[in-house]
């Protein structure tokens, strides 16, 4: 039996500090510092997909060239027609992403 004067077990103590409070005062300017010397900002992330994209473009476009030069020599390769129907693929949906994404303007 408890006696009056003592707390049940399952009771938490009260909190009497917040929690998420920094350890000093150097603590909340770290946070900062961190944040300032980030490299990486959504502007320049857009700037690298751009960049990705239109290289892939050009280089599936240079691609489905060739496969036209190799059908000129070989007409009825059922793979150099497949291959630039998968490249045709490929540029269109680049093509889509590049000319309907919408930019951010800040």
């Amino acid at each position: 039996m408890t006696s009056p004067y003592e707390e049940p077990e399952d009771i938490p103590p009260d909190i009497v500090v917040e929690e998420d409070s920094p350890f000093g005062e150097d603590a909340g300017n770290e946070q900062e510092k961190t944040e300032k010397s980030n490299p990486i900002t959504e502007g320049s992330m857009e700037l690298k997909k751009f960049a990705l994209g239109t290289s892939m473009l050009g280089w599936c476009i240079f691609l489905m060239l060739l496969c036209i030069l190799i059908s000129l020599w070989k007409p009825d390769n059922e793979l150099v027609q497949s291959g630039f129907e998968a490249f045709k693929l490929i540029v269109m949906t680049i093509l889509g992403y590049i000319f309907g994404s919408n930019s951010k303007n800040s």
